[in-house]
């Protein structure tokens, strides 16, 4: 269980520093 929640964590703070990083999120969403 802990190895699932600390892989969401990391998962959700490299994409909040990537979104920081480019600025655009909608790029983001497209490529997704």
């Amino acid at each position: 269980m802990a190895s699932i929640f600390a892989g969401l964590f990391v998962c959700a703070f490299v994409y909040v520093i990537k979104e920081n990083l480019i600025g655009t999120t909608e790029e983001d969403l497209e490529n997704y």
